[in-house]
């Protein structure tokens, strides 16, 4: 599923393979998800799993002692997400907001110096 995910990633247009922030959160996602995963056996804990609570997916399984890097499983306080997901959920979130940002950032920018240049010029024209 992470090869699938990640030649995804590489067909993204290029005005979304030039945001690095959303590709490492993306990128470092998969990897805490992959890891935790691995280091369980091809199993992912979940922590705070009511007991008796037949999971969604086959590979949730309840969080216990004998489990590995349980900090980078599902967790109860994260909706039942990981680290992991919150990460790739934050970098997909910037590939699709990012460049609205960046656009609406520049303008208020331009904004913000134009106004500058005309409190400048309101000055100059006072002290003549």
């Amino acid at each position: 599923m992470w090869l699938l995910a990640f030649l995804y990633m590489r067909r993204l247009p290029s005005r979304l393979k030039g945001l690095q922030v959303a590709w490492l959160a993306v990128l470092f996602g998969m990897f805490c998800n992959a890891i935790v995963t691995v280091a369980n056996g091809g199993f992912m804990p979940v922590n705070g799993i009511p007991s008796g609570y037949k999971p969604l997916l086959p590979t949730w399984v309840p969080a216990r002692s004998g489990n590995y890097l349980v900090i980078l499983a599902d967790q109860h306080y994260l909706f039942y997400f990981s680290i992991g997901d919150v990460l790739i959920i934050s970098g997909a979130l910037l590939w699709f907001l990012g460049p609205w940002l960046l656009r609406s950032f520049s303008r208020l920018r331009m904004r913000t110096a134009d106004a500058s240049c005309e409190q400048l010029e309101r000055l100059g024209e006072a002290d003549v």
